[in-house]
């Protein structure tokens, strides 16, 4: 920011690629605030870039109606959508736990501009809007399409349906996602564990039973499992007396077989 100063003090104004990255940074420094300050002095049309950063931006803050508000302004200034500025709408949704707004996004997008192609990143958000809906049958549909157009199916795609099942119940289906992901995708990552553990089953031998077929899936890959899933287990496992099964559990903890952060070493 301040060698932008310097710049204009010299007479040379910082053009678009500059504030681009001037924003960018902001951004990324926590600083939305300056962020909105470098943008309120910059002409329209903004580059497309710094409105898919700038509603992010605003979804990452819960500020869901600037967001929306932003995006109607960037059509207003003709310019054109695409799978990033989509996607930056869809996310700013979900983040505010407005699945049916992340839905009416994409179609008034499919319904105005028939061109648009989505990618793997906008089949996930719609999967993960049917999820947090609680339609898991739209979201294996979904998950199904995706299948048939790539190859190589992303692991976040994976992880929204195995989210998607959770939420409804579908221990099931998650463990067949599961499954289906050690097969054949890059693997699991931190989300796969998030999405694993999104919700307490009701029933403590029902999650116990799950949680156990999980870590039966895992415990052969060899690679350190999240804590997130640990502490979970760890919960569960005790509370329905398999004390065994704990002390196993701690061992393989101080094995360097879980990765433990400040908030499940409690």
């Amino acid at each position: 920011l301040k060698l932008a100063d310097t710049m204009r003090q010299h007479g040379t104004m910082p053009d678009g690629y500059t504030n681009t990255q001037l924003v960018k940074v902001c951004i990324q420094a926590g600083r939305f605030d300056l962020a909105e300050k470098i943008v309120e002095r910059m002409p329209r049309p903004l580059p497309l870039q710094i409105y898919s950063m700038m509603i992010s931006g605003y979804g990452d803050s819960g500020r869901l109606w600037s967001a929306l508000r932003l995006a109607k302004e960037m059509r207003n200034d003709g310019v054109h959508e695409n799978v990033r500025t989509v996607s930056a709408q869809m996310s700013a949704c979900l983040q505010a736990r407005e699945p049916a707004l992340a839905l009416s996004v994409f179609l008034r997008v499919m319904r105005e501009d028939p061109s648009f192609v989505p990618d793997q990143v906008i089949y996930t958000l719609l999967i993960r809007a049917n999820g947090l809906r609680a339609d898991v049958d739209s979201a294996y549909q979904i998950f199904s399409l995706v299948k048939t157009k790539y190859y190589t199916v992303r692991t976040e795609v994976y992880n929204a349906l195995i989210e998607a099942a959770m939420l409804s119940g579908r221990d099931d289906l998650a463990l067949s996602a599961l499954d289906e992901l050690i097969e054949k995708s890059p693997g699991v990552n931190e989300q796969t564990f998030q999405d694993l553990t999104c919700v307490c089953l009701v029933d403590q031998q029902k999650q116990f039973r799950f949680l156990s077929q999980v870590w039966n899936r895992l415990r052969p890959l060899g690679a350190p499992i999240d804590g997130r899933f640990y502490a979970r287990f760890l919960e569960v496992t005790s509370h329905v007396g398999d004390l065994e099964l704990a002390r196993t559990l701690i061992r393989n903890r101080w094995a360097g077989h879980f990765l433990i952060n400040g908030a499940t070493a409690q």
